[in-house]
């Protein structure tokens, strides 16, 4: 179990709130999607998430984080520039107990995601892989430490399709917990069983969280369901203001009439207060 307990993040530069008083538990093999627009701190509460402490940076958090789970492993999205000059197979195995490593998960996941094996253990730099190849070996890596969580930032990008297919369908079956940022909505609706939506509302002045216990998919059909019932309270307001607005001008029109006849202020105020509110 994962927990977070009122959590705000605050850029440093500016002091500008980012995240404001989430509050989210992740119960053991949940699929927890973070979406949002770009700039709401999805990837930075991921990084928190996974106890990267150079956030810290430039944000500053505030709130609990309580963490039970036994190993968490993390995907981000653009290969860290350090491990470009490593061998594949130096980077497989750094910071490894090889007594730990799980080998038969590493040849799987490697079969099952169409990498050479041969690979695995060549000299060839890290550098020289596709950016899809990257991923791949990277979720050889996560996946053969035998975790009970994954955090993946975009994990589509740079795939071919059939490994998005794969990538799809071991989302949802996996028997592990997976927090995932992504804006790909196949995978969301296919595999995402709760809902983190960050925002920044008031012209991206105003961070917004909501935590929805459901589907990606009925998540969004309950939000629209929402939006269009209060455009439609809107809409009945509007028309409402402007029928009071027209019986006014009515009342106004008919009371400068009947000043008009009247030609004294005694009888105009008397007109007024008898049909204006």
């Amino acid at each position: 179990m994962l927990q977070l307990k009122e959590i705000s993040m605050y850029h440093l530069k500016d002091l500008a709130e980012l995240i404001k008083d989430l509050n989210v538990v992740i119960n053991p093999g949940e699929k927890v999607a973070i979406i949002g627009d770009e700039g709401t701190g999805k990837s930075t509460l991921l990084r928190y998430l996974n106890g990267d402490n150079e956030i810290n940076q430039f944000v500053s958090v505030k709130g609990d984080y309580t963490n039970h789970f036994k190993k968490v492993v993390y995907l981000p999205q653009i290969l860290p520039l350090e491990f470009e000059e490593y061998t594949i197979n130096d980077y497989i195995y750094k910071d490894e107990d090889p007594n730990l490593m799980r080998y038969d998960l590493l040849y799987k996941v490697a079969g099952e995601l169409s990498f050479p094996q041969d690979k695995i253990h060549s000299g060839q730099l890290m550098s020289t892989l596709s950016g899809g190849e990257k991923i791949k070996i990277q979720l050889v890596k996560m996946l053969m430490q035998d975790p009970d969580l994954l955090l993946l930032d975009e994990p589509t990008n740079d795939l071919d399709i059939q490994t998005i297919h794969w990538l799809e369908n071991f989302i949802k079956n996996s028997s592990l917990t997976i927090v995932f940022v992504s804006h790909d909505e196949t995978l969301l609706t296919m595999a995402a069983t709760k809902v983190i939506h960050l925002e920044l509302l008031q012209h991206r002045k105003t961070p917004s969280s909501t935590v929805a216990n459901l589907p990606y998919k009925e998540y969004i059909e309950q939000r629209e369901k929402s939006f269009e019932h209060q455009m439609a309270v809107a809409k009945d307001q509007r028309e409402e203001y402007q029928k009071q607005m027209n019986k006014h001008r009515q009342i106004e029109q008919r009371v400068h009439h009947e000043l008009g006849k009247a030609g004294d202020a005694g009888s105009g105020r008397l007109l007024k207060k008898k049909w204006l509110p």
